[in-house]
């Protein structure tokens, strides 16, 4: 089976250092952003901006002013304390997609013992608790909880 997945840069943005003042991930619903605050201080950006990716077999990025612009005036607009960081340092990275943006997680049909946690569609870091527990569940053939990730499989993508 052959997954429909494709790659789409994203980028990341980290700030300067400041004292504790956040302790959930922010998220806004409606516009792009994903924020925490770090346990050195520093505040990590993202939120679904893109980056180029002038070739995804060479793992090669650039990050888009435009892009570094509008994700910081949104979680300065959203977090205050954010307009007196500076950003440290940024990056981007390739994450898989799947045609309806929901991961595949589960067995592969008609492998047996092969299964799949892919095409998280920029959602991965916040789920990998869970997906972590229910992939393990699954290997030791332990109750896979099937109800949270039901509807997931790869079968809906063939």
């Amino acid at each position: 089976m052959k997954l429909p997945l494709r790659g789409r840069g994203l980028q990341m943005l980290l700030t300067d250092a400041a004292p504790a003042s956040l302790t959930p991930v922010v998220g806004c619903f409606g516009r792009p952003l994903s924020l925490k605050q770090l346990a050195d201080g520093a505040y990590l950006i993202g939120g679904g901006w893109p980056a180029r990716v002038p070739d995804e077999t060479m793992n090669r990025w650039e990050v888009l002013d435009d892009s570094v612009r509008g994700s910081l005036e949104i979680a300065r607009a959203v977090y205050l304390p954010l307009a007196a960081r500076t950003v440290a340092r940024s990056w981007a990275g390739i994450e898989a997609f799947t045609p309806d943006d929901l991961p595949v997680l589960g067995p592969v049909p008609g492998i047996e013992g092969l299964l799949v946690a892919a095409g998280f569609s920029g959602h991965g870091f916040a789920l990998v608790p869970t997906v972590g527990d229910v992939l393990a569940r699954l290997a030791l053939g332990l109750d896979p909880l099937v109800h949270l990730w039901r509807g997931l499989g790869a079968a809906r993508l063939a």
